[in-house]
């Protein structure tokens, strides 16, 4: 409302190796001058059938310095099988969906998914780095590097970082 415009979608990353734009008509066009996308399937090195979801496997056109060939991305997703062109006269190839990122996660007793854990190690921690393993269904192992000042006060706010972002129901050894 503020800006008095629509709202569009759009999708790409910071390798940018591949990227789209929502169209007026809400397709998502891919750009096919950034790079070359490709689905491949979740457990095999093989391109999924069209309209098929899978990983995201992609070759970057627009950096000579570093360019990244075949590169995952992490994200999944499938393309448009139709040859219709879009109401917009767009030609582009069009991405159906993207489903999520592929990620390491840990899998909670209740069933939930999380990903994406680094988060909880970014809050001022006196440690150099760290690691997560979920060791079964009820329990997670955390490896921790100290740095200087790493004390038991330090154990127990990590203790509750992780506690706040995982939810209660895991063990967690540190």
């Amino acid at each position: 409302e503020f800006f008095k415009c629509p709202i569009k979608n759009t999708y790409g990353m910071s390798e940018t190796v591949t990227a789209a734009a929502e169209c007026n008509y809400g397709k998502m066009h891919l750009f096919s001058d950034v790079g070359i996308t490709e689905i491949f399937k979740f457990d095999e090195d093989l391109k999924v059938f069209p309209g098929e979801i899978g990983r995201l496997i992609c070759t970057g056109l627009l950096n000579p310095d570093m360019p990244l060939i075949r590169y995952e991305v992490g994200d999944t997703g499938a393309i448009e099988t139709s040859s219709e062109i879009c109401s917009c006269g767009k030609t582009l190839p069009i991405i159906k969906n993207i489903e999520g990122r592929l990620d390491d996660l840990i899998i909670t007793p209740d069933g939930r998914r999380i990903g994406r854990l680094d988060p909880v190690f970014k809050s001022g921690f006196k440690i150099k780095e760290a690691q997560i393993i979920q060791e079964d269904l009820r329990s997670i192992t955390v490896n921790i590097v100290p740095s200087d000042g790493f004390d038991q006060l330090e154990i127990n706010r990590i203790l509750n970082s992780i506690q706040q972002y995982i939810g209660k129901g895991m063990e967690i050894n540190i």
